[in-house]
């Protein structure tokens, strides 16, 4: 999946999925924030107790490639945007604010 991943954002994703148990949700709303060095630390949605989890060198390199592709892509960030790791090629979240739509399909 890694491989067939055309998109850095999306190969970052994958990597997250498979070092963090991340879910589509939870990529499409990280905050560039929970990125500590080595670690990830973000609060659970449910019961807001921190949820932390070591970042494999592969998955940091992945999420600094994902970081330059967007950097590089120079697209206008929309408000609701603003903080997150991940935004579409129109500067949008990757889902809606309520999380009841995701365009992550990992």
């Amino acid at each position: 999946m890694i491989d067939a991943a055309d998109n850095p954002q999306i190969a970052a994703m994958v990597h997250l999925a498979i070092n963090c148990a991340y879910t589509n949700i939870d990529c499409a709303t990280l905050p560039l924030a929970a990125i500590d060095g080595q670690w990830l630390r973000v609060p659970r949605h449910k019961n807001e107790n921190e949820r932390a989890a070591w970042l494999w060198p592969e998955t940091r390199r992945a999420l600094k490639e994902a970081r330059k592709s967007i950097e590089a892509s120079n697209v206008k960030l929309r408000p609701e945007a603003k903080g997150l790791v991940f935004r579409t090629h129109h500067g949008r979240m990757w889902t809606d604010p309520d999380g009841k739509y995701c365009a992550v399909a990992i």
